[in-house]
């Protein structure tokens, strides 16, 4: 009896997971050599139809989305469900069996309009990363080929698919230091479009209007500068990339790379790159008008001094965790940055002295 809420869960889990696979493939097969693999992605194209790039809401298409998509999606859970009578009770099967025909007459009520296939104006910044709430689906329609998961969100994590690169332009600010060197091959190898800019940019911002995902790589350790180039430069970068997608369907994303220093250092360097993580974490992270990932390494192997770690490892690591959907990337040898999540939630209650005294 205690083991069944926990079953229950994982066979919900499990399901869900199975329709997200095959919502994969038949994304796969719309260019497939084999007929009937085309046929079957079509009738999926159906439900893309119904809602559309620019989340619209198709009314002429609901009949049709019933058949071509809320029943082979009801049909899928609920033999992935069934299955596991083979290997658990009856009990939770038939609990979360129940979960999926309760799902599927609240669709026929809604006529398939319901909480994550509504119009939308605009998609929230802050989406889910475990959960998959209604900006986070609403990307999928968006950008069909990323974000699959439908329920929870176990498909992207596990292949990385919560986040779409091919064709996105992406701004590097201070691109041409060791991580925004390493960041910009990996990106292009992805089919991004990379911009590296690299102070001279913070002059006029022509970028900005021209840009998906504003990366602030910009770092210093020079006393004089710190404030300047760790702080109020890259806050002021992301304040006008958020104001230049406000009339975006789709809002800024801003990536800043902060330091484990930002949790315990006391030199110049440490004090503004705590500064800048509290007014990210104060002012960006759960913010709707953007989707902010903080990039926590430890040291590595720059101008700025010597690592243990390559930025080409920094980037690639940091990479592999956002394209699963994280928004704290903790990139370390030391742990720090685990330590460092904790702070950094807490950050947003606070301005931090140092900020008000630079911004």
């Amino acid at each position: 009896m205690i083991w069944w809420p926990l079953q229950a869960l994982f066979v919900f889990a499990a399901s869900t997971t199975m329709f997200d696979a095959i919502h994969f493939l038949l994304h796969k097969w719309a260019r497939s050599r084999f007929r009937l693999l085309r046929i079957a992605a079509s009738w999926h194209q159906v439900h893309h139809r119904f809602l559309d790039r620019g989340m619209r809401v198709h009314r002429n298409l609901i009949k049709a989305n019933f058949w071509a998509h809320l029943v082979p999606e009801f049909v899928t859970t609920l033999m992935g469900t069934v299955i596991f009578l083979l290997v658990m009770p009856w009990q939770p099967v038939a609990f979360i069996a129940g979960v999926h025909c309760y799902f599927f007459v609240k669709h026929l009520y809604d006529e398939g309009i319901d909480v994550n296939h509504m119009a939308m104006k605009r998609v929230r910044g802050d989406r889910g990363v475990f959960r998959v709430d209604p900006s986070y689906h609403a990307m999928h329609h968006i950008q069909p080929t990323a974000f699959y998961s439908s329920f929870i969100n176990v498909f992207d994590m596990i292949f990385g698919t919560a986040l779409k690169l091919q064709g996105q332009r992406v701004t590097i600010l201070g691109g041409t230091g060791a991580f925004g060197r390493a960041m910009a091959k990996r990106l292009m190898r992805a089919g991004a479009i990379v911009n590296i800019v690299g102070r001279e940019g913070l002059s006029n911002y022509s970028w900005a209007p021209e840009t998906d995902i504003l990366i602030l790589a910009l770092g210093t350790r020079k006393e004089a500068e710190a404030f300047s180039i760790n702080l109020t430069e890259p806050v002021a970068a992301g304040e006008v990339f958020i104001d230049a997608c406000r009339d975006r369907l789709v809002p800024a994303e801003i990536w800043g790379v902060g330091s484990e220093a930002e949790m315990f250092g006391s030199d110049i360097y440490a004090l503004s790159k705590a500064a800048f993580a509290d007014y990210a974490a104060k002012f960006w992270a759960r913010n709707p008008n953007v989707t902010y990932r903080h990039i926590v390494p430890s040291s590595f192997r720059s101008k700025l001094g010597w690592g243990a770690m390559s930025a080409n490892t920094v980037a690639a690591v940091s990479l592999f965790l956002i394209r699963r959907g994280f928004v704290y990337i903790p990139v370390t040898l030391t742990g720090v940055a685990f330590l460092n999540r904790i702070l950094f939630g807490l950050r947003k209650h606070h301005g931090g002295k140092h900020v008000q005294q630079h911004i």
